[in-house]
């Protein structure tokens, strides 16, 4: 049986109009809810985050971030 957890890296793009409010708000909602995660800046670009979420909770996370206008993309 093999119970590690897989995770699988996004790439999210905040727009230049948001703040860390919007970061936060996020972070937030994930951590409230349970998701098994992991959110960073990548060095160099202030309005791209990466982030790694469990393999399955992703079509959960795929909502979240549409219903917030969070642009994405799967590594």
């Amino acid at each position: 049986m093999d119970d590690r957890i897989r995770y699988v890296a996004m790439e999210i793009y905040f727009p230049e109009d948001s703040g860390a409010e919007e970061v936060e708000e996020l972070y937030n909602h994930l951590y409230m809810n349970g998701y098994n995660f992991y959110l960073a800046t990548e060095p160099g670009f202030e309005q791209i985050m990466v982030l790694l979420i469990s393999e399955d909770e992703t079509g959960y996370i795929d909502t979240i971030l549409k219903d917030r206008n969070i642009s994405y993309e799967y590594k």
